[in-house]
């Protein structure tokens, strides 16, 4: 296998690209860039280990497993690397990794691509780029078939083009196709080292692609980059739609948590202008409220209804002041209208739905960028003595006070411990958000998440993390002490410019909302560094966000903060909570099977029929040649051409020169058959040429014993060959007209 390993190098390159190119398609699903090093990554160290593996006459059995391990080792390195003691994995990865991995099967049938590169998706777009690379060497290079080491190639491109919102750019489906034809090509050459028409290298040497060969391959590149887009009908829409449209009538749609990507806008889209808000009054832009939470993910499931005008829904008396706002949406990728806290009334746009329970806005389309409209808000003003005498209706309130099971013990206990002390729902709540300013910091160099094992290691360990866990974190206490509270998410003011705010990634923030009785949902914010500017009065919080450079905090421009309302409660405990990149919710309420249920059942169905259809096919066509046969003589060739087909898997096929005799001693002695099997196929030989030319029978045996000569012959080459390549072999479906 050694030599055989160095062969087979110029085709294996030439795989390995193919199946590369094929793994980039996954770019198609993700947001940024982020899952380019686990999921090519993956894919090369699987193909690395198992050359390696070929080269080192490893039988698929060891080789395969060690794949296994350097795509895990990749994977880890690359998403879970911080949990990891010294690059070694820990009982810490492995729980994170399958946390993570918990959370992608939650958000898998919810997400629309392109997706965040959460670690849950990184992960199984990783570990699957690796089976592709173990499966496709395997097919080509040990079982020594053409297109078949192409299909899980192909099945990546099929699973992207169902989920992907975009199709492929012309040059990606060029150098795809090159790709494709270049390993066809290669690969062939290496089989067919003697020359023929697409190939040189006659003489013996390492095969080569010819020039026609290579002109082939260059110009079905070109034709399907130039061409093909341009073919009839290539840009109109599919016969079958996958993707779920909400027209204009009122419908209902789920809103993924937009917690999931609040990461991604604070680093990777920090200087990214999102939108901008016309408007003399500083604010938090508020996008929507979470209200769910599962142990992994906040998350909001609510009836939207068209909305223009004055937008339904009873409104608090809170005796604020009107607010008006322009927005002009640039590149916030959502579908979500940010406005400021509490909207009345919307004009513009190209339509809008509107929930009053989460008091959020959606648009009609799949995002909101590019719209244009206006919002009047009522931004409510608090006192701490009206706050103090509110009080809550427990029965109504259940939903917004439920936690799931499995809410850590240690985490309930701290919030008791911090509200042990306060006197009115609203001084447990601001003492809550005075806990967490004074005694963690800010900062953006934690893992994503704010699922209940994030909490936990974000109170009890890390202590620092950014608004996602500071926002989890208080809500979670703050339901475990008996406070209805939701998640907030939306972006700080933004910095101003001649009357208009520029709102950049950078200024994403989650904050939560606490239930106080007659005065609704009153924001609260724990995270250090910043501040409502709508809040000052009974947070005791001044204005305040991140630097344009995304460091540090500034105060909000053109605000006055107010004295502060109370001095926070000294710090009492030192916890520390953490967070897990969590799915979003759970099933979509699209109506129809999802793209996922539909492509599983073509591919499980497709599955079927070949592992089952070409073994039966096979069996069929054997027994039809052994009952067509007329007499003894036409059921020992049967018998012969059917040792023949399994002679031909051991590597050892009959040559146009040789006699019936002839190959049966070369491959008597090479393809490692026992004494006794060596025997029989000399003897079936023996039958076989007397049953073909009328010669003299060496064996008086009949054709009952030419079957049983075959099948010691079969046994023999399935003993020595081993049963997966021996699988292979059942599901060629190549092979058939051979049986």
């Amino acid at each position: 296998m050694g030599p055989a390993a160095w062969a087979s190098a110029p085709a294996a390159a030439a795989l390995v690209a193919f199946d590369l190119m094929a793994a980039a398609g996954m770019g198609r699903l993700f947001q940024g860039s982020g899952w380019v090093i686990p999921v090519l990554g993956s894919a090369a160290a699987a193909h690395a280990v198992s050359w390696a593996g070929r080269r080192a006459r490893l039988s698929l059995w060891m080789a395969g497993p060690l794949a296994g391990v350097a795509v895990l080792l990749v994977l880890i390195w690359s998403v879970l690397g911080a949990s990891t003691w010294y690059g070694l994995p820990s009982l810490h990865t492995f729980g994170r990794l399958g946390h993570d991995l918990a959370g992608a099967r939650a958000a898998f049938s919810v997400l629309s691509a392109p997706v965040p590169a959460l670690p849950g998706f990184l992960l199984v777009a990783g570990a699957g780029a690796g089976v592709i690379g173990v499966l496709a060497d395997w097919a080509a290079f040990r079982l020594q078939t053409l297109l078949e080491a192409v299909v899980p190639g192909l099945a990546i491109l099929v699973f992207v083009s169902v989920l992907a919102d975009k199709p492929p750019g012309p040059a990606w489906s060029g150098i795809f196709v090159a790709l494709l034809a270049a390993y066809v090509a290669v690969h062939e050459a290496s089989r067919k080292s003697m020359g023929g028409a697409w190939f040189s290298g006659g003489d013996g040497r390492r095969p080569v692609v010819s020039r026609a060969g290579a002109a082939l391959v260059v110009s079905v590149a070109v034709g399907s980059a130039l061409i093909g887009p341009r073919l009839p009908g290539a840009g109109s829409a599919g016969l079958v739609s996958f993707r779920h449209r909400v027209g204009s009538a009122a419908s209902e749609r789920t809103t993924i948590s937009p917690l999931v990507d609040i990461r991604s806008r604070l680093v990777n889209q920090s200087d990214t202008e999102l939108f901008t808000v016309r408007s003399n009054t500083a604010a938090y832009w508020r996008l929507t409220s979470l209200d769910h939470f599962d142990g992994n993910i906040w998350s909001s499931n609510e009836s939207y209804s068209p909305a223009s005008g004055s937008l339904p829904g009873s409104l608090p008396a809170t005796g604020g002041k009107s607010v008006a706002q322009t927005y002009g949406i640039e590149n916030l990728g959502s579908i979500w209208l940010p406005a400021a806290y509490i909207p009345t009334r919307i004009s513009g746009g190209t339509g809008a739905s509107w929930d009053p329970l989460s008091q959020s806005l959606i648009s009609r389309s799949a995002t909101s960028d590019g719209e244009t409209y206006s919002v009047v808000s009522e931004t409510p003003s608090f006192s701490p003595a009206e706050l103090r005498s509110a009080r809550n209706d427990p029965a109504a309130d259940s939903r917004y006070t439920a936690l799931p099971a499995g809410v850590p013990a240690d985490v309930i206990a701290l919030a008791r411990r911090v509200t042990a002390g306060a006197a009115s729902p609203f001084d447990a709540a601001l003492d809550l958000q005075n806990y967490l300013r004074d005694n963690y910091h800010y900062s953006l160099d934690v893992q994503a998440g704010h699922s209940d094992s994030a909490i936990q290691t974000f109170l009890f360990q890390t202590r620092t993390g950014y608004c996602e866990q500071f926002a989890g974190a208080y809500a979670v206490m703050a339901r475990a002490v008996g406070l209805p509270t939701r998640v907030a998410v939306g972006f700080t003011p933004g910095q101003m410019e001649n009357g208009v705010w520029h709102v950049l990634g950078a200024d994403a923030h989650a904050w939560p909302e606490v239930l106080l009785g007659r005065y609704g949902w009153v924001p609260f914010e724990p995270t250090p560094g910043r501040g409502n500017p709508s809040a000052t009065s009974y947070t005791g919080v001044a204005p305040a966000q991140a630097q344009p450079a995304g460091g540090g905090t500034e105060a909000v421009p053109g605000t006055v903060p107010s004295p502060a309302a109370a001095a926070p409660p000294p710090a009492r405990h030192r916890l520390n909570l953490r967070e897990s990149s969590g799915p979003p919710p759970g099933p979509s309420r699209s109506g129809h099977p999802g793209p996922v249920l539909i492509t599983s059942l073509v591919i499980l169905a497709l599955t079927l029929l070949w592992v089952v259809g070409v073994p039966a096919v096979r069996r069929y066509r054997r027994l039809a040649r052994r009952r067509e046969a007329a007499d003894d003589s036409d059921r020992i060739l049967v018998a012969w051409r059917e040792a023949n087909g399994w002679l031909d898997l051991a590597g050892y096929p009959r040559r146009p020169e040789e006699t019936l005799a002839e190959h049966a001693g070369r491959a008597g002695a090479g393809a490692g058959l026992d004494p006794s099997a060596a025997t029989a196929l000399a003897q079936l030989a023996d039958q076989a040429s007397a049953a073909a030319y009328g010669g003299p029978e060496a064996d008086t045996g009949g054709a009952a014993t030419a079957q049983r000569r075959a099948a010691e012959v079969e046994r023999a080459v399935v003993g020595s060959t081993g049963r997966l390549r021996v699988l292979g072999r059942e599901l060629d479906p190549r092979r058939l007209s051979r049986v």
